[in-house]
């Protein structure tokens, strides 16, 4: 498992680089952050969702003892195999909005000043 999970930090950095290029390398604020963290969550919940629902419907062959269930493994798995892109371009966003906050300065303050007269209106 750790060596997947390198394997996964290193198509993440890969595929957040190439969503830079179109999609540009900062975020412009941690409500734009929070927006496009949320879709890309979303997209991988609902991915599990139709894995989730691809197993119920395998499950219940498996009790009817049917063995008609390879489209049902294949659906799993493509769902999954979805599930798993979705999740990485997650990581992706969410690195994304680390970098905007620690590594382009002029942004990373706006941002923190931004969040601090905020948070001070809520108090």
């Amino acid at each position: 498992m750790k060596e997947l999970i390198e394997e996964c930090r290193y198509v993440m950095m890969n595929e957040m680089v190439r969503a830079q290029k179109t999609k540009g390398e900062f975020f412009t604020s941690r409500h734009q952050a929070s927006a496009c963290i949320r879709e890309k969550l979303e997209e991988t919940e609902d991915e599990i969702r139709k894995a989730r629902e691809g197993f119920g419907k395998y499950w219940f062959k498996v009790k009817k003892d049917d063995f008609e269930t390879i489209n049902n493994l294949e659906f799993i798995r493509i769902c999954s195999i979805h599930a798993a892109a979705e999740a990485i371009q997650l990581a992706g966003t969410a690195q994304k909005a680390i970098n905007s906050l620690t590594t382009n300065p002029e942004k990373s303050n706006a941002i923190l000043l931004k969040t601090c007269c905020i948070d001070e209106r809520n108090q």
